[in-house]
């Protein structure tokens, strides 16, 4: 009955500036709004998330300890190696978003997507990744494969690490989620030339999908929200 009485946290599994992060601080003001407390955002970036996660699966389960989740990349993790945590353990809270990868380039190179994969035809490309086995990696694969592609990964800590550095133009493209690169993608900096969906995003309208260019593929489409530990009481669980 008198949950909350304290401030609760959100850890961040990402720096500071990406599309995780990002979408965390905005929904925090609303959730102080309805909870009636001081809501705390904390980065814990590191291995993709890992460190987060493991130190995560030990927090109290009393609501005031959440972790956001950019699902499947806590699944993907455990897949890669050992890991002290299980992502089923956890207990779901709130989901806040669903998208899809997009590839990016900087506003100074290519105006299409046809432009680019000439180009990435013709000689391997540098591409950033938001860490490896990141979704934006898994989802990185199964595109170049269908392109017939090849490509020099390079992994930052966070999307916010990719983006600004393509940005500076120290890579040739990247692969995100559009909050991440939204405000340099209206800045006329970056330039989204594909939207790894079966559909167009409203929001993006200009910007195709494969099958407008003949390519038939999986999608990976992220799931962003809030989980707390496990066993944290079903109460709790509804007030959040």
């Amino acid at each position: 009955a008198d949950f909350p009485s304290k401030p609760v946290k959100i850890i961040v599994t990402a720096g500071a500036g990406g599309g995780e992060d990002t979408e965390a601080r905005a929904i925090a003001p609303y959730l102080e709004k309805h909870l009636g407390t001081q809501v705390i955002i904390e980065n814990q970036p590191g291995a993709g998330g890992k460190i987060a996660f493991e130190k995560f699966q030990k927090a109290e389960p009393d609501g005031y300890s959440l972790i956001t989740y950019t699902f499947p990349k806590s699944v993907i993790i455990e897949y890669q190696g050992k890991t002290n945590y299980r992502t089923a353990d956890y207990t779901p809270v709130f989901a806040w978003s669903r998208s899809s990868q997009l590839l990016v380039v900087h506003g100074d190179t290519w105006k299409t997507f046809g432009e680019f994969l000439k180009a990435a035809k013709e000689k391997p490309l540098s591409g950033g990744l938001s860490g490896k086995g990141s979704t934006t990696h898994l989802m990185g694969l199964i595109a170049l494969d269908e392109l017939g592609i090849k490509v020099n990964w390079v992994p930052y800590e966070g999307s916010a690490g990719s983006v600004t550095a393509l940005a500076g133009k120290h890579l040739d493209f990247t692969i995100c989620l559009a909050t991440s690169a939204v405000s340099l993608i209206q800045a006329g900096k970056l330039r989204p030339l594909l939207l790894f969906s079966d559909k167009r995003d409203p929001h993006l309208p200009d910007v195709p999908v494969p099958k407008d260019l003949g390519f038939d593929m999986t999608y990976i489409p992220t799931l962003r929200g809030v989980e707390a530990p496990p066993n944290t009481p079903a109460a709790i669980v509804k007030i959040l």
